[in-house]
């Protein structure tokens, strides 16, 4: 048995688009927390590997809308919880039962 068949690489990356290179140059899979298909840098999307949704493996990544207790809430950040919360709902009720 050659040493390489013995050797665990574990790489990590926070930049996600050099996980499909690792993939792409045969390092093996990579797990990441991506955006949804349509979100992702073109690159990516057409760059020779595939994509599988592994949320029923590992779950689902809870993000949180968090701001200072008892201040004002801008109207910006008003309105991008909006748009978060519509976007939400709108996932929700789009899902095959």
């Amino acid at each position: 048995m050659a040493v390489l068949d013995q050797v665990n690489i574990v790489l990590e990356s926070n930049f996600p688009v050099m996980h499909f290179e690792y993939v792409r140059m045969g390092m093996g899979v990579a797990l990441s927390p991506l955006p949804p298909e349509a979100a992702l840098p073109e690159q990516a999307r057409h760059s020779g590997v595939t994509l599988r949704n592994v949320a029923h493996l590992f779950g689902e990544e809870t993000l949180y809308y968090i701001r200072r207790k008892g201040e004002f809430e801008t109207a910006y950040a008003a309105k991008f919880r909006d748009l978060v919360l519509t976007r939400q709902a709108q996932r929700l009720h789009s899902k095959p039962v």
